[in-house]
């Protein structure tokens, strides 16, 4: 993963890389004991295997805090950073690679925020209930990020505590 860098509208950005794995193989690769267990539900489910970036292929995504947004539901943020930025839902394969970065935590702690989730196209858990994978301080210590996952629906309407993550196309 590159740096995070500012763009012109002041969002902070990457390019990741894809590593091709499976959800099982991430699962391996990240280490069981730095994922939330609804996460895990969402990497084992085969649609996430849909939704992987290939091996090396990149995906250059923003991050927006939730608080650009106060009582928009997810439709109506997706309408607005797709209007006014040209940015498109993340990739979900995507997401695993900010939390293998060491750069995440300290990029949330000076944005303030508590949890990163993509606007990607959420995956059931095992309830059928609908996700998205992001990350989250474990503790107060926020010396690392938990690979999580936020239950997700165009209604939903997020705190002022994090960040969506987008894809720039």
């Amino acid at each position: 993963m590159e740096q995070f860098t500012v763009n012109d509208f002041g969002h902070y950005m990457a390019t990741v890389r894809g590593s091709g794995l499976s959800g099982v193989q991430q699962l391996y690769a990240i280490g069981v004991e730095k994922i939330q267990i609804i996460a895990r539900q969402v990497l084992l489910n085969p649609d996430y295997n849909q939704q992987v970036l290939s091996k090396g292929e990149g995906n250059t995504l923003v991050i927006i805090p939730t608080r650009d947004f106060p009582g928009c539901t997810q439709e109506a943020i997706d309408e607005i950073v797709r209007d006014q930025w040209g940015y498109k839902k993340s990739i979900t394969g995507a997401i695993p690679s900010l939390c293998e970065s060491g750069e995440t935590p300290a990029l949330m702690k000076k944005m303030s925020v508590q949890y990163i989730a993509g606007a990607s196209i959420p995956i059931a858990d095992s309830a059928g209930l609908s996700n998205v994978l992001g990350l989250s301080f474990p503790s107060e210590t926020r010396e690392t990020v938990l690979l999580n996952a936020f239950y997700a629906t165009p209604h939903r309407k997020w705190d002022n505590k994090g960040a969506l993550v987008y894809a720039i196309p």
